[in-house]
């Protein structure tokens, strides 16, 4: 870990027009480098007093620090500054101010502005969210293979990042905040992911495999196909089969309102062409509640790889 004087010693300068997030417990703001003007964005962690805390972030900070893979976010340096030695800060690579959550939330005139390689309905689009796809698969994919669970793969920890004008945007993981090295059998707290994208075995507080993390993807391989395959009505329709806040025994949780979930899924890609049909068998393959018959990453991968870039 790095240490300045101050934050002014730092090789970054905020940029006050980007907008703050909230990470698993920090705070994502805009910076540029100082030199080179990159785009950065610094997650900043406050109020660090106990070593159970910094080795929380220190956790997540080793396991950017050896992922090497264009659709994985990347760690420039972790570092403290004297003057406020209780917070903790990481610097990461690229910037990228639209996720996955705000691609398919967006209403349709402002995703057309922010996302402008999606145009409702194009053959083109459609690709791109396939290959999408394909890239995060390979992405988790090369996290299984390195014995990485990520543990919270959600819309909000996908981002969609667009070099300049560039109408191809790269989907990026992030917010490594609860990932592990996965050991089977071995302990781990259920209630540190997101509930609403939890696995079926993760809710009933049973051992989890990597399996968990395909669950989860699914999750955010459906939100996507249903944006593409019937607009925002579609995706309403969707939202609704899980949110429905009229609703007071509904769960908000894709596994517990499975069958409504997967059925609203299904009405939106059967009317769709034999691609998005395809993908839909991908995702419900993924979403299988039984982990031993939900399929594994390399899977989904090999079944994607036709949309490969």
């Amino acid at each position: 870990m790095h240490a300045y004087d101050t934050m002014l010693d730092a090789p970054y300068i905020i940029d006050g027009a980007g907008p703050l997030s909230r990470g698993s417990f920090g705070i994502v703001r805009k910076f540029n480098h100082r030199r080179t003007g990159e785009p950065l964005a610094i997650k900043t962690f406050s109020k660090v007093f106990n070593d159970k805390t910094t080795s929380k972030i220190l956790r997540e900070a080793g396991i950017l620090e050896v992922c090497e893979h264009k659709n994985i976010v990347r760690l420039v340096e972790t570092f403290r500054t004297e003057d406020d030695w209780q917070s903790m800060h990481l610097v990461m690579a690229p910037w990228a101010p639209c996720t996955m959550q705000d691609f398919v939330s967006l209403p349709e005139r402002v995703r057309a502005t922010r996302c402008p390689w999606f145009q409702p309905a194009s053959p083109e689009s459609d690709l791109c969210i396939y290959r999408i796809m394909y890239e995060l698969a390979d992405a988790v994919c090369y996290l299984h293979r390195n014995k990485i669970k990520h543990k919270d793969i959600k819309p909000d920890n996908i981002l969609l990042h667009c070099e300049g004008d560039a109408a191809e945007v790269t989907p990026l993981l992030t917010d490594f905040g609860v990932s592990k090295m996965f050991s089977k059998d071995a302990p781990t707290n259920f209630t540190d992911s997101t509930r609403s994208y939890l696995a079926p075995e993760q809710l009933r507080k049973e051992s989890s495999t990597l399996r968990a993390d395909v669950w989860q993807l699914g999750c955010c391989f459906a939100h996507l196909l249903a944006l593409a395959g019937g607009g925002e009505s579609a995706h309403e329709k969707l939202l609704c089969s899980y949110m429905r806040t009229a609703d007071s025994n509904c769960s908000h949780v894709i596994a517990k309102e499975h069958s409504a979930f997967m059925d609203a899924l299904g009405t939106i890609c059967m009317k769709g062409n034999s691609a998005l049909k395809r993908a839909y068998g991908v995702v419900s393959g993924m979403l299988e509640l039984d982990a031993s018959e939900r399929l594994e990453i390399e899977r989904v991968r090999a079944a994607l790889a036709r949309y490969a870039a």
